[in-house]
């Protein structure tokens, strides 16, 4: 099973917490690897590869979904006057800004420019069982419940490998609803304090 469709800067709060991240990161001017898992309908991996272009912060992003439907369709990269609405409006880039990283083909028909296209690879992969290159910062949000015991298991194995030490992984509201507390539920991983962030011990 595949998460449903997403939205265009999900979780507000969380994006201004990764930009800082993210700019931290790249300091020393080395391109930052990024893996989105889940990506579904791309909006994202597309949210993301805009604030990189906004941040002048070299890196790519490599996004993957379990169905290949999705993956089409995020690939495609068309959406609709409702999205770029969405986009614009969410309060984590100005509404000009984002405007300026959308291209309208024809009438309630969007793209995203090349420069964001170009800093994102989709692909298919099963978060609960394939394995996972080594990235920077990884974005798992709204995952965990879809996969399993065995399957969350494994992801969490896996971030473990790929992100080195002050790594970031980004979760999502639902995804450890069940622990006490957000502080447990990924061992090998400091809570960050808000937003579902993690950064690796």
């Amino acid at each position: 099973m595949s998460i449903p469709p997403t939205r265009w800067f999900r979780m507000a709060q969380s994006w201004h917490l990764i930009a800082a991240a993210l700019k931290t990161r790249a300091a020393n001017g080395r391109p930052q690897a990024i893996r989105i898992i889940g990506v579904a309908t791309g909006q994202e991996a597309y949210s993301l590869a805009m604030i990189l272009e906004h941040l002048e912060i070299p890196g790519h992003i490599l996004a993957t979904d379990i169905n290949p439907e999705l993956i089409d369709y995020a690939s495609a990269a068309v959406y609709t006057d409702e999205h770029v609405r969405e986009a614009m409006t969410a309060g984590v880039l100005g509404p000009v800004e984002v405007l300026n990283f959308f291209a309208n083909l024809a009438s309630n028909v969007w793209t995203v420019t090349p420069p964001v296209r170009s800093r994102v690879t989709f692909g298919v992969a099963d978060a609960g069982s394939d394995p996972l290159e080594t990235c920077d910062m990884a974005l798992a949000r709204n995952v965990w419940t879809y996969i399993g015991a065995r399957g969350r298991a494994h992801l969490l194995a896996e971030l473990r490998s790929a992100i080195p030490a002050g790594g970031i992984v980004a979760t999502g509201g639902s995804d450890f609803s069940t622990h006490d507390s957000p502080h447990d539920a990924l061992p090998g991983f400091t809570y960050a304090g808000a937003a579902g962030l993690y950064v690796r011990d």
